[in-house]
């Protein structure tokens, strides 16, 4: 009577673990893998419950949760592999969506900048001490100022001449130019403007530049110092 109680047990219990496992097999496996596993122990249910007890089932679960988490770390290695060949994938096809015409506009914005803000200050400063220069030989105190300037020439470097200055920004202004001229404004007429009027403010810079040729040559004729 007490086997036959403890075999009621065993059985009840049982059929509970198969239940739980019949939920965790259908999560981890195929359902059709998951059916054949619990057909396989309910078939043998008596002979595992005679001859093991519940722990043949509990073995048999153990092994099956491994299993069960063997295929779920495959599966997450491929999910995260998928993810990340379409997270690559993406960032191409943004990377080939780039506007052309974006490009062409930061182009000409970034040569104009370079002229606002490096070329147009250091050519402001330097006709401006043509004009110093010239306004100190010319005072009450030219002789004294002309022998001063005249010395610092001789302790400055040629870089700091007005020949070499002129002739610096002539030609870094020259390829500002041609710069913004090979920039390609795909068709856009305001695009086209815009690389028109930067054009035409650096080569007005230019003719200024020009303009003070024969009083920067004078000076230079004096040995007097930019």
């Amino acid at each position: 009577m007490e086997s036959l109680q403890i075999y009621q047990q065993l059985s009840a219990y049982a059929a509970k673990t198969l239940s739980a496992l019949d939920d965790y097999l259908h999560k981890v496996l195929k359902p059709e893998d998951a059916d054949r596993v619990i057909t396989f122990i309910e078939q043998h249910q008596k002979n595992i419950i005679a001859g093991f007890g519940i722990l043949s089932v509990y073995i048999l679960g153990k092994v099956l949760f491994k299993f069960g988490n063997s295929g779920t770390g495959n599966s997450k290695r491929v999910k995260k592999k998928r993810r990340k060949h379409h997270k690559h994938k993406h960032k191409t096809e943004t990377r080939a969506k780039i506007d052309p015409i974006e490009i062409s506009r930061h182009q000409i914005n970034t040569a104009m900048n370079e002229f606002d803000t490096e070329f147009l200050p250091k050519l402001n400063a330097l006709l401006s001490r043509v004009e110093e220069r010239e306004d100190a030989i010319c005072g009450p105190d030219a002789e004294s100022n002309k022998k001063l300037l005249i010395k610092a020439a001789s302790e400055r470097s040629y870089k700091d001449a007005f020949q070499y200055q002129r002739l610096y920004f002539n030609e870094q202004l020259l390829k500002l130019i041609m710069r913004l001229d090979s920039i390609d404004t795909q068709g856009q007429i305001n695009l086209r403007n815009t690389r028109k009027q930067g054009i035409k403010r650096i080569q007005g810079a230019l003719d200024r530049l020009d303009s003070y040729k024969s009083r920067m040559q004078s000076l230079i004729d004096q040995k007097i110092i930019a």
